[in-house]
């Protein structure tokens, strides 16, 4: 479990996010001209502060996790008798009944379509991490509350914490779990954040990765890495690229 934790699902993310910065060569302009500005000064000794002055490759890892979640599905067992808030349907639409759960029964909460949802995110399959600096867009969070009832719970979006090291559970009120959520979150959650960052800054600081082959930043399936879900989503034939050195 921890060489899962703490290697696989980093390893992963990782992989994901230099294919995704490849791909969008804009992006991947603005996250270098912040990790530039603070080299060599973050790479001696870095901080959670200083991580603080990187919002830009923060906001791409997020993004990142949003699309690749890691790992992209959740398994939770119900251990008293509850009844689930009314759910919709990709098209908007209510369903009548609220769910029952019994005690005892177990149930998969898909985080790969809670972040790919229409219903809550714009242009929810391309990455775009400067999603992250505004507000859910108050019509979204009005179509996905239509339907239900006063006394019902409402979504209210998401809302940029400046203040936060990354978006969570609390801030986007429930749809976006790259790490889990309540007393079974990831507990390492934190110091994965941080070694993703600082991995990717000091690569990417000295190299610069152009990929091989004919890529669909829409279909990873289609493309030349491939993809498979396990306990992480990864790769399947592996990020094939033609390293540069910058520095």
């Amino acid at each position: 479990a921890l060489l899962i934790a703490g290697h696989d699902s980093v390893g992963s993310t990782l992989t994901w996010l230099t294919w995704l910065l490849a791909l969008h060569p804009e992006e991947k302009a603005k996250v270098l001209a912040e990790v530039d500005a603070m080299a060599p000064a973050f790479f001696d000794a870095p901080t959670p502060e200083d991580l603080m002055q990187l919002p830009r490759l923060r906001d791409a890892i997020s993004e990142t996790l949003r699309l690749f979640p890691q790992p992209p599905m959740l398994l939770r067992r119900a251990l008293e008798r509850d009844v689930l808030p009314r759910a919709a349907g990709r098209d908007g639409v209510v369903q009548e009944a609220a769910v029952k759960v019994k005690r005892g029964r177990d149930f998969f909460i898909s985080v790969w379509n809670l972040h790919r949802s229409p219903l809550f995110w714009r242009a929810p399959e391309r990455f775009q991490p400067g999603r992250w600096a505004h507000p859910t867009p108050p019509p979204l969070v009005h179509r996905y509350n239509q339907g239900r009832g006063p006394t019902e719970p409402k979504w209210k979006g998401y809302q940029p914490d400046a203040a936060a090291l990354h978006p969570n559970e609390i801030n986007t009120d429930f749809t976006y779990l790259p790490f889990g959520a309540g007393p079974r979150k990831c507990l390492g959650y934190r110091f994965a954040f941080f070694q993703m960052a600082i991995l990717s800054a000091i690569v990417m600081h000295r190299f610069d990765f152009e990929l091989l082959g004919h890529h669909d930043p829409l279909s990873p399936w289609t493309s030349p890495v491939g993809a498979q879900s396990g306990s992480t989503f990864h790769t399947k034939h592996g990020l094939k690229v033609r390293v540069k050195k910058r520095r």
